[in-house]
């Protein structure tokens, strides 16, 4: 279970990760080990541990107050190995352990990175990946994030994946300059059958100003309904979900989208006015970078299109001076029938996904929009879950776009 408050020492901006000094066990390439499924606390904490012990720096070593820190050991797993086409696996590891304070460093690796770790990722089409990697090469700076004394600390790593066929991740830790060693891999089997798909709302063709609205203590924004680009929920690997104690061993390890509404997330419909109800607080500002949606008709997942329409533009967005809070939000749905294939009686369903760190698109990478920002306070110490799900609606299309829903 979450700790109630951070009664535990917080060691400021503790670093650790990309070409740090350490001693621990790294795997030989030719000898990597398997990187395992695993579903609950049990199957992680069954997994053999990777070591690092941290030097000190030098200012540590003449600090006569300072004491022995226990190694840091780190346990990797994947959620499963066999996954639809437009969905994720989701990598996970577990920290526990103490660290000192290290320097930060910079290094040439623009890799995706879970906790210390990075992700080398190897898919269907590798040339064109390769390719799209050369073009986008930049320095990057080692990963940096607050470690809890004596407090074991989660990361969850998603990994889209966008092409039918066979992936190969690999996580790597990273030595120091270009040197890199390979801890363990997995083969991840990818079917032509798709996910119900995810996709962002799209934005009305009217100026930014009335894209979103403060409307006393709730949010009001102007959307349509979706017709292109599958997108997912926003998570780094590098932002820890703290836990003073672990769950039981059965129990279920934290997941990237749930298979069950949360109860804490309401909808309903008025006319074309989605309703949505929260139990915690969220911006007033923008809601559609935080929510994303999926539909049905006569029972069927809609599919909409993979990418983007051609010269799609992502508007400039300016906040107010304060950002409020809010636990309701409204979503004023321009409805476009034909977007959907719906006819007069037909029975259309629909579901929010809420994403509190914001969301990404999966395809195409170059024309990738994101919520630009992660919505967890930075003085909260126990960030939010990656998703929560919403209850389904379903109604019969009344066949006026104004008031959708049948009597």
């Amino acid at each position: 279970m979450l700790p109630s408050s951070p009664r535990i020492a917080l060691l400021a901006c503790a670093v650790i990760g990309l070409g740090f000094s350490a001693i621990g066990r790294a795997a030989d390439p030719e000898k990597t080990a398997t990187l395992a499924e695993v579903r609950t606390w049990g199957d992680l904490l069954a997994q053999k541990p990777v070591t690092l012990q941290i030097k000190a720096s030098p200012a540590e070593k003449q600090d006569a107050t300072s004491v022995e820190k226990k190694p840091l050991s780190f346990r990797l797993g994947i959620d499963r190995t066999h996954a639809k086409l437009y969905g994720a696996v989701v990598l996970y590891c577990l920290a526990q352990g103490d660290t000192p304070k290290l320097e930060q460093q910079q290094t040439n690796y623009n890799d995706p990175c879970i906790g210390p770790f990075l992700i080398q990722i190897q898919g269907p089409l590798e040339n064109e990946r390769a390719e799209a990697a050369r073009n986008m090469v930049m320095d990057r700076f080692m990963i940096s994030y607050p470690i809890m004394v004596h407090c074991d600390a989660l990361f969850m790593k998603p990994i889209p994946l966008n092409q039918k066929g066979s992936y190969l991740i690999t996580v790597q830790q990273a030595l120091g300059g270009d040197k890199v060693q390979a801890l363990a891999s997995v083969k991840v089997i990818v079917s032509s059958e798709s996910e119900v798909l995810w996709t962002p709302w799209m934005e009305p063709n009217v100026d930014i100003e009335n894209n979103a609205q403060p409307v006393e203590d709730y949010s009001e924004m102007n959307v349509v309904n979706p017709s292109a680009g599958i997108a997912l929920p926003k998570c780094d690997g590098t932002e820890p979900i703290f836990f003073n104690t672990l769950s039981d061993a059965k129990h279920l390890l934290p997941e990237f989208i749930s298979n069950r509404p949360d109860a804490g997330i309401q909808l309903t419909l008025k006319g074309k006015e989605l309703i949505v109800m929260l139990d915690e607080e969220t911006s007033i500002y923008f809601p559609d970078e935080r929510f994303l949606t999926r539909w049905w008709v006569n029972g069927k997942p809609f599919l909409p299109k993979v990418k983007l329409p051609e010269g799609t533009m992502v508007k400039s967005r300016a906040l107010g001076a304060a950002d409020t809070r809010v636990k309701e939000v409204h979503f004023k749905m321009e409805f476009y029938p034909e977007v959907l294939g719906v006819k007069k009686g037909d029975t259309v369903g629909v579901q929010l996904l809420y994403c509190p760190r914001g969301w990404e698109y999966v395809e195409p990478p170059h024309q990738a929009r994101e919520a630009m920002t992660s919505f967890a306070s930075k003085k909260d110490a126990y960030p939010k879950l990656i998703s929560r799900l919403s209850n389904r609606i379903d109604f019969i299309y009344s066949g006026d776009p104004k008031s959708i829903a049948q009597p």
